[in-house]
């Protein structure tokens, strides 16, 4: 790899380019950044060789220093951890830090952003977190994930922002198979798509791709006209996406009850923090 400041000029151009929009946008994705590009016309196409100059570019920006690492994410490759700990002082800070009170029980109703794609997880995880919001990856989801979601619902009912691809299997498992089967369980759940949909593949329409002819609910999408062009939930700017999350769950909280619930958690976990870091240093 060169070393910084050596790239062919076109190289360096793209480059200093994405370092420029990750930053307006972070935390993102390759492909998010690659929208961005396309739209610039510094990359001619989403396939494979446009992607793969993205790519470089974001990997030597971050092997170079010119942004955090954190700012671009990976949600792919999940990694599963046995959850172990070197010693009792590292079970004692993870715990201390990780005390944090549920206020969605004191809410109307639970709000849950819901995906078919894992790679938003990264995108929208500031606001999942200042929320303490659950997502769910549901990729035309099991039964067993179905029936679970039913259960919870009739304890308090569920609002699922769902936000996905604009396509016809995208939109159908919004649209049809997520609430067919979960009220054919009883469940108490309403989704409400935050994106992507018709306006905007109208404003980015330059972004949109041809519906895949081998897609098996082409048939539904086509009876519903709604055209020969879709388009990737990463076409939208992950600012605007964190945007409407915001929005759609702020708009579902009393700020009463939730400042309520929140009250005692500082002291508590203070208190926490002390009774571990006091079995922490007690002999085993």
């Amino acid at each position: 790899m060169p070393a910084k400041g050596t790239h062919a000029f076109k190289t360096e151009v793209l480059i200093r380019r994405a370092v420029e929009i990750i930053a307006e946008i972070q935390p993102t994705t390759c492909r998010a950044v690659g929208y961005k590009l396309l739209g610039e016309g510094l990359i001619r196409t989403m396939g494979h060789g446009g992607m793969a100059k993205v790519q470089r570019a974001v990997r030597d920006a971050r092997l170079e220093d010119r942004i955090p690492w954190e700012w671009i994410v990976d949600n792919t490759r999940p990694i599963y951890s046995p959850g172990t700990y070197a010693d009792r002082s590292d079970f004692a800070r993870v715990f201390a830090g990780a005390y944090r009170v549920d206020p969605w029980p004191s809410q109307p109703r639970l709000v849950e952003v819901w995906s078919e794609k894992n790679t938003v997880a990264g995108v929208v995880e500031p606001v999942l977190d200042e929320f303490r919001v659950v997502m769910r990856v549901l990729s035309f989801a099991s039964w067993t994930r179905i029936n679970e979601i039913a259960e919870a619902s009739k304890r308090r009912p569920i609002l699922a922002l769902y936000v996905g691809d604009y396509d016809p299997s995208g939109t159908y498992m919004s649209e049809v198979d997520l609430p067919k089967r979960l009220e054919q369980r009883g469940a108490d759940v309403e989704i409400r798509r935050l994106g992507v949909g018709a306006n905007d593949l109208r404003k980015l329409a330059r972004y949109s791709v041809p519906v895949k002819p081998g897609d098996g609910r082409l048939p539904w999408w086509q009876g519903l006209r709604r055209g020969e062009r879709c388009l990737e939930l990463d076409a939208l700017s992950p600012d605007v996406l964190r945007a409407r999350v915001r929005a759609a769950v702020e708009a579902e909280v009393d700020g009463a009850a939730w400042k309520a619930a929140l009250a005692g958690e500082a002291s508590d976990r203070e208190a926490f923090a002390t009774a571990l870091d006091g079995w922490a240093r007690s002999d085993p």
